[in-house]
């Protein structure tokens, strides 16, 4: 799957997604060197050593009942992922491609933390696929969304999607909209945690107005919104937001400017233009099991929008300094095992700084993933392949990994032979 991704480091701007410590990670790595902190880094990195659940900053309670279809993205072991979503047929949720990698189950209808979930009905799924925006830019963001297929169908009510275009009749400072989520409550106090859901009003910011604020950086996909010491946050990534008036989801928490910044609202991924590609996969590409929602009743399939199972990766970074790193995967029959590449960095002799780290998720078995990041071109690094089972890839399977860097093939293609570790010869500037 992919990795939680940054929208560009030149003007501070951050996903709002938030971690706690990777189940599979037996060692603590840190990132020190802000200078060398990699182009696509997340906030996770900065607070993966702290136990939290964020949530919504200068947000209310939300009561029983209100979002039944608000779904908490979780880790195998039930804690927060730090990504949300919203149930949008019995069998799919519509999250932010960002986030993909973080979760492997959803818990739908969650309110809050209590095990009788505070009175409220939900149903914890795990996920059976995943299907990514054809048009997803990881590092502008562009088209942040992605729709998440669950193992069984869900009993909850859906929400409903704007299929109108309600954003387009928006005037700036209207203030029917509102967002939800588990996010921070004060961005510089990553302790502020909350046991429940919360929401909170914002306004509709213009585009041009939001677009100028961001020195131009922003994409048609996209929509603003903002209120005074109210905002989406880190954690809140994927979640929803909503037109209370007329009960529709126009957009998907993205991304934005730290939190609660006056000039730079969050940013969110409409999801009227994406509502074409939306209805394809669940109606068509991605199938559904269960009897099709009525909204499928009259769609014709459009073949070209199938989606793919990683995003389009850019060639380029931002930074002349830095290329692309990719590394490809094809799971065998136990892919749950194969969960671990990390590659490090070489510093006073030694390649024990990471620079990268995956977080494919649950991994799907004879599937290919494909995860990308901006490394320094003037350093050294060595990629680690971990197997938590310690017999690597089956072979008649047909598994395989391979890397490139700089736009060279730095890891031939080839498969995990045996044990537990496996570890590539170095490259870059070595």
């Amino acid at each position: 799957m992919r990795p939680l991704l940054l929208l560009a480091l030149l003007l501070g701007l951050v996903v709002f997604c938030a971690s706690e410590n990777d189940v599979y990670y037996e060692e603590e790595e840190y990132y020190e060197d802000e200078d060398e902190s990699f182009e696509n880094s997340t906030l996770s990195d900065e607070i993966s050593e702290i136990e939290l659940t964020p949530r919504i900053i200068g947000g209310d309670d939300v009561q029983t009942g209100q979002y039944p279809w608000f779904a908490k993205g979780l880790r195998p072991s039930g804690s927060f992922a730090g990504c949300s979503g919203v149930l949008v047929s019995s069998e799919y949720v519509l999250t932010a491609a960002h986030c993909l990698g973080s979760f492997r189950k959803f818990q739908i209808g969650a309110l809050c933390n209590d095990d009788d979930n505070c009175g409220q009905e939900s149903e914890t799924i795990w996920i059976q696929d995943e299907f990514v925006h054809p048009d997803y830019d990881d590092e502008s963001l562009d088209f942040d969304v992605a729709l998440v297929k669950l193992r069984n169908a869900s009993t909850i009510q859906p929400a409903t999607l704007d299929m109108d275009n309600l954003v387009g009749e928006y005037e700036h400072g209207e203030d029917n909209l509102w967002v939800m989520g588990f996010g921070l409550t004060d961005e510089d106090d990553f302790s502020s945690t909350s046991e429940h859901l919360q929401h909170v009003d914002v306004s509709f910011v213009d585009f041009d107005i939001c677009n100028e604020n961001y020195r131009g950086t922003l994409t048609e996909s996209m929509m603003c919104a903002a209120e005074s010491s109210k905002d989406s946050c880190y954690g809140d990534s994927g979640g929803p937001l909503i037109d209370v008036n007329d009960g529709l989801i126009v957009g998907i928490v993205s991304s934005g400017r730290k939190c609660n910044q006056e000039r730079f609202p969050g940013i969110y991924s409409k999801v009227y233009d994406s509502f074409d590609w939306i209805l394809n996969t669940i109606c068509f590409t991605g199938g559904h099991d269960s009897p099709r929602p009525e909204f499928c009743e009259g769609v014709t399939a459009q073949p070209t929008a199938a989606p793919s199972p990683t995003p389009t990766i850019k060639s380029t970074c931002r930074q002349k300094n830095k290329s692309r790193f990719e590394l490809r995967i094809k799971t065998d029959r136990f892919s749950e095992d194969e969960n671990r590449f990390i590659v490090k960095m070489r510093k006073n002799g030694k390649f024990k700084k990471a620079r990268f780290r995956s977080r494919f998720g649950q991994l799907l078995s004879h599937k290919e993933y494909l995860l990308s990041k901006c490394l320094n071109k003037n350093k050294c690094y060595k990629l680690f392949m971990f197997d938590t089972y310690g017999d690597g890839f089956i072979n008649d399977d047909k598994a395989w990994y391979e890397a490139r860097f700089n736009d060279e093939v730095v890891v031939e293609r080839s498969y995990f032979k045996h044990g537990f570790k496996e570890v590539s010869d170095a490259f870059g500037n070595c």
